[in-house]
């Protein structure tokens, strides 16, 4: 005989339900058990019933309550690119969830075709802040508009989007500026020139 409490969520029905049994204390007269929400599949409500187990096999409901897991939400996912370096950083400030993070990653692409698509994972910074460092040098260094949706994995296996965001990286430069080296020159007229490009800027460096 003993007390036995199922617990699961009201989304999906009772496709996560779990059973666990309680334990007595003789002391304060009282059953408890401790069980982590990360058991549960979906955040929302959630629900705890209670049954008394008899030496015949039977059971008996005693009581149950409903209780609200909260989902996960961040305070804020800010983009910080430097186009010079070619780098970008990614900050997830105030990340919580009552199931509890695992992993905090982001998938990052410049192309249609995502034949560029490089996998982030965040580190932990403490108090739910995780940072991204991200290099265009892993997206064969392309230029562009990068997209950026970072995604959050909790205790329980559950995968979903945190945020999609947007950086552009791109080459500047004055226009250049070309001139005549023989201009005036009888015979020898348009024969060379001078270029000359100022400020210019490239992404992660120029090798030539």
């Amino acid at each position: 005989s003993g007390l036995s409490c199922g617990i699961w969520s009201d989304a999906g029905g009772q496709d996560d339900l779990t059973w666990q049994k309680l334990t007595y204390h003789e002391a304060s007269d009282e059953w408890e058990v401790s069980i982590p929400v990360s058991v549960l599949k979906s955040t929302g409500t959630g629900r705890a019933h209670v049954y008394l187990q008899r030496e015949n096999g039977t059971q008996v409901y005693v009581g149950g309550s409903t209780f609200q897991v909260e989902g996960m939400q961040a305070q804020g996912v800010d983009v910080i690119p430097d186009n010079q370096a070619g780098t970008f950083e990614v900050t997830i400030s105030g990340l919580t969830s009552a199931m509890g993070i695992s992993r905090v990653e982001a998938a990052v692409w410049s192309q249609a075709n995502q034949q560029d698509l490089y996998w982030y994972t965040a580190k932990s910074q403490g108090n739910g802040n995780y940072l991204i460092e991200g290099n265009i040098s892993r997206h064969k260094y392309n230029t562009g508009t990068y997209n950026i949706h970072v995604y959050v994995t909790e205790q329980n296996g559950t995968k979903s989007v945190l945020a999609c965001k947007n950086v552009k990286f791109s080459c500047e430069g004055e226009r250049p500026e070309i001139v005549d080296a023989h201009q005036g020159v009888i015979g020898q007229e348009e024969t060379d020139y001078q270029v000359t490009i100022r400020n210019v800027m490239v992404p992660g460096g120029a090798r030539k």
